[in-house]
């Protein structure tokens, strides 16, 4: 079909399938998906977001010769361009071959980027808590947009930057060369967008009064009751905090369950071994920390 820049055009639909008007998204992870259809043929096409704009390519070759596309769709990442956090307007203007700037279509998009905050959990050290000797950093650094490779940890003033992953999940585990006294750790988790998450641990190593030996005095009971039939308390107690180890072995020295694989504080816990999907015989609960390991026998029989 011929074009006649002298008739009359119908002005082209314009589709805008994302962002949604008035939606919220919580990332910059955010496509601009677009249609645009003309009745006779589309001249041009661009869109402005936040005052930054972009033409479309809204020509087609077929073989020898040049025309216009009756029609346009595609799909541009926001993220790479203008994009920020709260609000934020796309402009998109089709324009009518017969009639340029005067028979455009344009439809206005408001949207908000509520940026999902980094979540930083350090297990270890645990704040304003004491140590005899270097703790290890236990983190875990959790963002959809996540920038591992800038992405550090400050020890008393000094950066270490964490590996290079290409998951929006790092689980990480360091020992810290920490200074005698008091010690302050500052996490900072970067994503993508260079938006910055901090976490502040301070805690405190070698200082007089704290005994050396304390995880000596870490302590693992008796099961009770014992033997026992489905299921026993494991009872044990934690001087210092630091990370604990519980676990359950067969006769064989297998490795059965982890019931306890965390940082605890100092107390005395009590923790239950369901044993109702193992058969009547003799096993073994092992208690790990820093400096002690204890084991002990348990039997279980049946009814």
């Amino acid at each position: 079909m011929l074009h006649n820049p002298n008739k009359d055009s119908i002005p082209p639909e314009l589709t805008i399938n994302s962002p949604k008007q008035d939606s919220i998204y919580n990332n910059s992870n955010i496509n601009l998906s677009y249609f645009a259809e003309d009745s006779i043929f589309i001249d041009s096409a661009k869109f402005n977001l936040n005052d930054s704009v972009q033409n479309i390519d809204c020509s087609t070759s077929y073989g020898i010769g040049f025309i216009y596309s009756n029609s346009i769709q595609g799909e541009i990442p926001l993220n790479s361009l203008n994009l920020k956090e709260g609000k934020n307007k796309v402009i998109f203007s089709v324009d009518d071959i017969a009639k340029p700037n005067k028979n455009a279509t344009i439809k206005t998009i408001d949207f908000i980027i509520d940026r999902i905050i980094p979540t930083t959990t350090i297990t270890s050290p645990i704040n304003n808590s004491y140590y005899s000797s270097n703790p290890n950093l236990e983190v875990i650094l959790q963002d959809p947009n996540l920038d591992s490779q800038n992405s550090y940890y400050e020890l008393n003033g000094e950066k270490t930057y964490f590996p290079v992953t290409q998951d929006t999940i790092l689980n990480y585990s360091e020992q810290l060369n920490s200074d005698e006294g008091n010690n302050n750790l500052i996490v900072h988790t970067i994503d993508k967008a260079k938006n910055i998450s901090e976490k502040e641990i301070n805690y405190t190593q070698n200082i007089d009064g704290i005994d050396e030996n304390s995880a000596n005095k870490n302590s693992l009971e008796q099961n009770f009751p014992n033997p026992f039939n489905n299921s026993t308390t494991i009872k044990y107690t934690i001087s210092k905090p630091e990370k604990v180890l519980l676990k359950v072995y067969n006769i064989q020295g297998k490795e059965l369950e982890t019931i306890v694989n965390e940082y605890q504080s100092p107390n005395t816990y009590e923790k239950n071994f369901n044993a109702t999907n193992y058969s009547a015989g003799t096993y073994f609960y092992r208690l790990t920390t820093s400096k002690k390991t204890e084991v002990k026998m348990m039997v279980k029989i049946e009814y």
